[in-house]
């Protein structure tokens, strides 16, 4: 009797070791989130949890995802792109429109964008939401997390996040390591074409004419009354919508408060369709005043009984450290302007800009 007791724990024990070391072979290996998905899975359940939150129909774009690595950053974005197109439950804005605006923004796919620039990107994209994401690294472990923000209420509509293996499709997307800012290269003004000489007019040879002798003329008739004809004066034509385009302007329009001049900036104005940005640059002291974007108009300098209010604004950040201002205005026309703040006394006011031909 004692000895199959001692046989029955024996292979109980043995039942027991071996479950535990077969557990421990499964979590072995380079996947170290037990608990997490592959890339590919959590990309998947992100753009469920989009359509479920979004509304059909509605106008979404993807901006950015911030990663250590761009190749990283676009794999997601394409792949959660294909996911909400295969849904067809919402409008996903083309890419290259997204693209063209984040070559004037001067950001890059797996960089950081504030909520402002957000907003301002959405509005200049018709969207009525933006997707934007992040990847963090803690002790080696990922996760992964993709928000969802409303354009109009700067509200977030969806937050998901996941931990996600660290596979072989992870390392070698991280791999990649981030690309530099591609610069924009220098313009050169068209060369100077030759003036030619007018040609010498050519005249037609004078013909005599015949000598006519009038016999008996008959008196000149009673002259008609004068015909008054009154015009009404022509009205001056609307100018037209400025073209899209980013005008970097050297040297830079500077601001000045009463006489004294301020360390503040026009760097340059981005327009694309209906939008304006200004981009103001320098170590100005009321850069949070400049925030109460209701004190701040942009006057048009031939038209002075115009101006335009900001839509919207936000502050240019550069490692934590305030760097400028930028304010974003809608269906402004004509081009020359000045920019004025006045919530100081004496209030602000920049010098002209004259906006010409893109970049």
């Amino acid at each position: 009797m004692k000895k199959l007791v001692f046989i029955t724990l024996t292979a109980t024990i043995g039942l027991l070791l071996a479950g535990c070391a077969s557990q421990s072979a499964a979590y072995a290996g380079p996947a170290a989130n037990p608990g997490g998905m592959t890339l590919d899975r959590a990309i998947a359940t992100a753009a469920v949890r989009i359509d479920e939150r979004i509304a059909p129909g509605s106008k979404i774009a993807l901006l950015n995802f911030s990663s250590p690595s761009d190749r990283f950053s676009l794999y997601v974005l394409d792949e959660l792109s294909a996911n909400l197109l295969d849904s067809r439950i919402l409008t996903v804005v083309d890419r290259r429109e997204v693209d063209l605006i984040r070559d004037e923004f001067d950001f890059q796919f797996s960089g950081e964008v504030g909520d402002d620039s957000i907003q301002a990107v959405g509005q200049m994209l018709g969207a009525q939401s933006i997707v934007t994401g992040s990847l963090t690294e803690i002790g080696g472990d990922y996760r992964i997390a993709i928000r969802v923000l409303n354009v109009q209420t700067a509200a977030i509509e969806v937050h998901f996040r996941s931990d996600i293996n660290n596979d072989r499709r992870v390392q070698a997307l991280l791999a990649g390591g981030r690309t530099a800012v591609a610069t924009r290269p220098p313009q050169r003004p068209p060369a100077a074409q030759p003036v030619q000489a007018p040609a010498p007019a050519v005249q037609a040879p004078v013909q005599a004419q015949p000598i006519v002798q009038v016999v008996n003329p008959q008196p000149d008739p009673v002259p008609a009354a004068p015909v008054v004809v009154v015009q009404a004066p022509t009205p001056e034509p609307e100018p037209a919508r400025l073209a899209n385009g980013r005008r970097t302007f050297h040297p830079s329009p500077q601001a000045y408060q009463g006489a004294r001049a301020v360390n503040a900036f026009v760097e340059y104005i981005i327009v694309r369709n209906e939008y304006m940005i200004i981009s103001l640059s320098g170590r100005y002291t009321f850069w949070n005043a400049f925030r109460n974007s209701s004190r701040v108009h942009l006057q048009d300098l031939d038209r002075p009984d115009r101006s335009f209010i900001p839509l919207q604004s936000g502050e240019i950040r550069s490692g934590g450290v305030g760097q400028g201002q930028w304010f974003m205005f809608r269906d402004v026309i004509g081009t020359r302007f000045s920019l004025i703040y006045t919530g100081s006394t004496p209030r602000v006011v920049f010098e002209e800009i004259r906006i010409g031909a893109p970049d």
